[in-house]
């Protein structure tokens, strides 16, 4: 017999993925958004959008490893 995955974790790993698919195009909004309308230069608008949603990705991250 081979190695198997239940149903219960592919659904989980297909919520964690989202998750941190959601997480990434938040930062990239953020991102776009120093870059489009305060008109900051993409290295340092990077810098700051990364930084102003930091935390809020970490807890989602944090919350994603503790739940599986």
């Amino acid at each position: 017999m081979g190695y198997t995955l239940n149903v219960i974790s592919l659904m989980s790993l297909a919520i964690a993925v989202g998750m941190v698919v959601d997480d990434a195009i938040v930062v990239l909004e953020n991102m776009i958004r120093h870059v489009v309308d305060e008109g900051a230069a993409p290295k340092a608008a990077s810098a700051s959008g990364a930084s102003e949603v930091g935390m809020a990705v970490a807890a989602s991250t944090l919350t994603i490893v503790i739940c599986l």
